[in-house]
């Protein structure tokens, strides 16, 4: 079972009203976005930044990391668990049952909780292949067009399938978290080479199952207006992103604070 990178969170009371799984979201005051990308994208950096920078600031910024993700020690684990303390449901399977759309409204409302207007919150979904909810139980979601939709990918999927065998050959999920990222790297390469590979998906098997999910997203995306970034450009685009999500709540010039500076981003050790 591999280990959990877990963006910072702010620790918050659940309203049992907020988290009634039929009812509709209490989030009626922050702007909702969803960040659609592939593990080893650089999204655990993306969502640390967001938080970190903009935690305090006159528009704050509340993003988790794979809200559809019910494992423990994910958001979306923490929001299930909530819900079914509070009887709202009675198991993962239920969750599942009401559909991504009902689910993700309530994780919305958990990031909301204790935010003041303007404000944004967001969460990363990670496809099919890694959350709870296949590709069409996500249409009614991808097709709500008052979320707004980033697209994170990463283009250098060879690298991409590296960097994901090294975890999952390691447990080295958290990049800079472990003890020697780099010496990983390097002997997860010398095992490809070899034609070894940790859980039986070959390059060719990865890439179309990358291609496969983007196509999926995009078609039911449609000619929605969605914020496009890559991995290897994250430096210069998470700039770029905050100004158009700030852009949606109607923020003036004034209020963009265009002065935050985000961390290094590094390709090599925070691509988880």
């Amino acid at each position: 079972m591999r280990s959990a990178y877990v963006c910072v969170l702010c620790s918050m009371i659940c309203r049992a009203g907020a988290l009634m799984l039929d009812n509709a979201s209490h989030n009626d005051h922050c702007l909702s976005f969803l960040i659609l990308t592939r593990q080893r994208s650089g999204s655990s950096w993306l969502c640390d930044q967001l938080n970190k920078r903009y935690q305090h600031k006159s528009v704050p910024f509340h993003v988790g990391h794979e809200g559809f993700n019910l494992a423990d020690g994910f958001l979306g684990g923490e929001v299930a668990r909530q819900l079914i303390a509070s009887g709202a449901v009675v198991s993962n399977e239920k969750i599942k049952a009401r559909g991504a759309k009902k689910f993700a409204h309530r994780v919305f409302d958990h990031l909301a909780q204790e935010l003041t207007p303007p404000c944004l919150v967001g969460f990363f979904m990670m496809g099919a292949y890694d959350d709870m909810f296949f590709h069409k139980e996500t249409r009614p979601l991808l097709e709500q067009t008052s979320i707004r939709k980033v697209l994170l990918k990463r283009e250098n999927t060879t690298e991409q399938w590296i960097s994901h065998e090294t975890a999952c050959w390691f447990g080295d999920w958290n990049g800079k978290g472990a003890s020697d990222h780099v010496g990983h790297l390097k002997e997860a390469r010398e095992r490809l080479q070899r034609g070894e590979t940790c859980d039986g998906q070959d390059l060719e098997t990865f890439q179309r199952k990358k291609d496969e999910q983007y196509n999926e997203w995009k078609s039911m995306l449609g000619d929605q207006n969605v914020t496009e970034i890559s991995t290897e450009q994250l430096d210069r685009q998470i700039n770029d992103l905050v100004s158009n999500l700030l852009d949606e709540v109607e923020v003036s010039a004034g209020g963009k604070e265009p002065n935050v500076k985000f961390d290094t981003f590094d390709i090599i050790t925070d691509d988880a």
